[in-house]
């Protein structure tokens, strides 16, 4: 499935003090199944399933049959019958070289969907609009047979041939499934774009955004057309999930999320990313929890900076004089900040110590890579001396940068001072010039590559999984990565984004070719078109080629769409660091363009109404991505989110994350949400701190109804989930409220 997005190949890791490339973590293929009995003889597609009852019911019937009928035929009947485009089965067949058999290669279909692109631009409507309804009349006979194979027996296993289509063991008839899922679901993407004057666009809630000539406003599909059986878990791509180094967890996870959407394509993504270098013990993960990245604090090593060959000493704050300052501090309202300069610990006391607070960076790392300390606040020399240099290096025009992390700044066994601190977190966050995450399995992986890739590997390492990761992207002025080469900073992805649609919207009508589109956009989807036509040959597919060039709109062709391109960023972005800023109104006046100079035309200045109108529809067309839902129409356009509006937005991301100690759960969150947490540390039981909460919240989803955990109790409080980092909450629309009592 070569036309599908994948993570660069030859990805660059540091493996200690080895620089190595990381291939993709499959080579999956599709085989290419004949059988002269079932050819698409280009008879009407629907009658085709007749030849069914010649299969005998025989798997090894079954599968060639709806190769040749749901996948070719498909094709066929749509790209050729319908469409009238020049279509050659034998394009999408491979064969190499040493093997006697041949596997199914999509590399074509890419091209072959903009030459529909081109064969509809100038067709009267009312002849696209008879071709439009026969090819919705295909895709749904197709996701119907598909459908009805959901439950057909397709056991894939850890000893499931997966890698050579041509020994035994090849889950043939899966992998056909598999084939026929993403080229429906393909088509159905490019839809939008090829009949954008017919075809929907889903939108905020269940209203749908249209693209609709004024002229042919009474025919128009009334509905997004959608490949459903794509939408479902596949046992191939959770198998190769499972191969790549995820855990039983993670798989279902990966396909509960994105069900909703139908992106199968994303998770065939996913799947190449492989995942069993990170750090962690799955063993005993199942598919309702991953414990990989917990702690047993009575079993707990702090570990050195390159664990294997490092005997350095610990640097300790909690004994003799350094103990008593540490304490004196916190008990005066201060919070240490330290900077190493080579063997000296120097330390401020903000709050406490005169003259002007120094820049400092806070630290987010996961416990489970071995940078906590449950016993004492220490740690290694050599991680010290990593801290400074990542408080620096993040920081290149400050001086005297400062740092702060939980293991030395938090007193260790003294349980008032811990509270006290605690009740600082919010301000630690939002105070530092920079919150620096560091994780080993970015630490170790170099950041030139795509966007998309960088910040998936981000989202999928174990650093995502901690609660507390909600409260520290949720404050932090500046959120910043430490990869082997780099420190990335998520706020630039976030204005380049921006940047991206103010363009977008200002240079919609006025490019006149690809080119200039992708030397003003810098749209990989555009350079990607320019990469296609320069490959061309024939006269009729470069004659296509230019009038595509000239089409007034960007496409939205197959999985490499722009916006869909943008919509994944920023739902990955919004995801990681909770921040809501961008949701904003624009005004032509204050759009990056306008600002270099250039006077708006008015046609922009209605495209930034429009923009307005659906800015929403951009932030959540991907909210599986985001992890934490979207936000209700009560407050689209507020930046000013009520601590129900924001534990709203933030309830779905719950199921997936975890915390080493669970009293901590409702004082993480409590920060996160602005609340007062005086009276929840009062209390030290986890599920009266949860009900303190939940019942000082008021406005709840009405979703945690249906979490799936113990409920506490108590009169009145028998509804309230003892924990909220449970799985299974089922999506329900609405809001509850509850009372102080319950």
């Amino acid at each position: 499935m070569e036309h599908l997005s994948r993570p660069r190949a030859g990805l660059v890791r540091v493996v200690g003090d080895d620089v190595v490339t990381q291939d993709h973590a499959h080579s999956f293929k599709i085989r290419y199944l004949y059988d002269k009995d079932f050819e698409y003889d280009g008879s009407r597609f629907s009658d085709f399933a007749e030849k069914f009852i010649e299969t005998d019911g025989k798997a090894t019937r079954v599968a060639p049959y709806l190769q040749s009928w749901l996948f070719f035929g498909m094709m066929k009947e749509i790209f050729g019958h319908i469409c009238g485009i020049e279509f050659d089965w034998r394009d999408f067949i491979q064969t190499e070289e040493g093997r006697d058999y041949a596997v199914v290669t999509t590399l074509k279909l890419e091209m072959l969907i903009y030459l529909w692109l081109a064969r509809e631009a100038d067709e009267p409507a009312g002849e696209k609009f008879e071709r439009l309804d026969q090819i919705v009349r295909v895709l749904a006979t197709a996701d119907g047979v598909v459908s009805k194979t959901r439950h057909w027996p397709l056991p894939i296993t850890a000893e499931t041939n997966l890698d050579d289509p041509g020994a035994p063991g090849y889950p043939t008839m899966a992998a056909v499934l598999l084939s026929i899922k993403i080229l429906g679901m393909t088509l159905c993407e490019a839809l939008p774009t090829v009949y954008s004057n017919f075809v929907p666009i889903a939108g905020a809630d269940s209203e749908p955004l249209f693209r609709v000539d004024k002229a042919s406003t009474h025919k128009r599909l009334p509905y997004k057309v959608q490949f459903r059986s794509s939408h479902h878990s596949d046992p191939i791509i959770s198998q190769l999930l499972e191969r790549a180094g995820y855990c039983p967890y993670q798989v279902e996870t990966c396909d509960r999320e994105y069900i909703s959407q139908g992106n199968l394509g994303f998770r065939w993504y996913l799947t190449f990313l492989d995942r069993r270098g990170i750090p962690g013990n799955h063993s005993k993960c199942t598919t309702e929890k991953c414990v990989g990245y917990q702690v047993d604090e009575s079993t707990y090593e702090t570990k050195h900076l390159f664990d294997r060959d490092c005997d350095c000493e610990f640097v300790s704050l909690s004994h003799g004089f350094e103990v008593n300052l540490v304490l004196s501090c916190v008990r005066r309202g201060g919070t240490l900040l330290i900077r190493i300069d080579g063997p000296f610990v120097r330390i401020f006391q903000m709050g406490v110590d005169e003259g002007p607070t120094p820049p400092y960076v806070a630290i987010s790392h996961v416990w489970s890579e071995g940078m906590g300390n449950p016993r004492e606040n220490a740690l290694p020399r050599c991680q010290l001396s990593n801290l400074q240099y990542s408080a620096s290096q993040s920081c290149p025009d400050l001086d005297n940068v400062h740092f702060w992390i939980d293991t030395l700044c938090i007193p260790v066994g003294h349980e008032e001072e811990r509270k006290q601190e605690i009740k600082k977190m919010a301000s630690i966050y939002s105070g530092a010039e920079k919150v620096v995450v560091l994780d080993k399995s970015l630490m170790n992986t170099m950041s030139n590559t795509q966007r998309e890739e960088v910040l998936i590997r981000i989202w999928r390492s174990p650093w995502p999984s901690r609660l507390w990761t909600l409260q520290e992207g949720r404050l932090s002025k500046s959120l910043s990565f430490s990869f082997a080469d780099e420190f990335y900073e998520l706020k630039h992805v976030g204005l380049e984004m921006e940047m991206f649609w103010h363009k977008a919207l200002y240079y919609h009508t006025d490019i006149p070719t690809w080119m200039d589109r992708y030397e003003k956009l810098r749209d990989p989807a555009c350079y990607r078109m320019i990469e296609l036509g320069a490959k061309l040959e024939d006269a009729e597919s470069i004659e296509a080629w230019e009038k595509i060039q000239k089409l007034p709109s960007l496409p939205l062709a197959g999985d490499r769409s722009p916006n869909k391109y943008l919509r994944a960023l920023h739902g990955l972005w919004q995801m990681l660091t909770l921040g809501l800023s961008l949701d904003k109104p624009l005004s032509a006046s204050e759009t990056p363009i306008a600002h270099a100079g250039e006077a708006p035309p008015s046609s922009f200045v209605s495209r930034v109404d429009e923009y307005n109108k659906s800015r929403f529809f951009r932030i959540t067309a991907y909210s599986s991505l985001t992890s934490f839902g979207s936000l209700p129409p009560s407050h689209r356009y507020s930046n000013n989110l009520t601590p129900a509006n924001l534990f709203e937005v933030m309830f779905t991301s719950l199921t997936t994350r975890n915390l080493a100690r669970l009293e901590d759960e409702a004082v993480c969150l409590a920060t996160t949400l602005g609340t007062d947490i005086d009276a929840i540390l009062r209390e030290s039981s986890p599920e009266e701190r949860i009900r303190i909460l939940l019942t000082s919240i008021g406005t709840l989803p009405l979703s945690i109804l249906f979490i799936q955990s113990e409920r506490l109790r108590r009169d009145n409080c028998r509804w309230i989930p003892r924990t909220l980092l449970r799985k299974g909450a089922k999506a329900v629309q609405g809001s509850c409220q509850c009372q102080p009592d319950g």
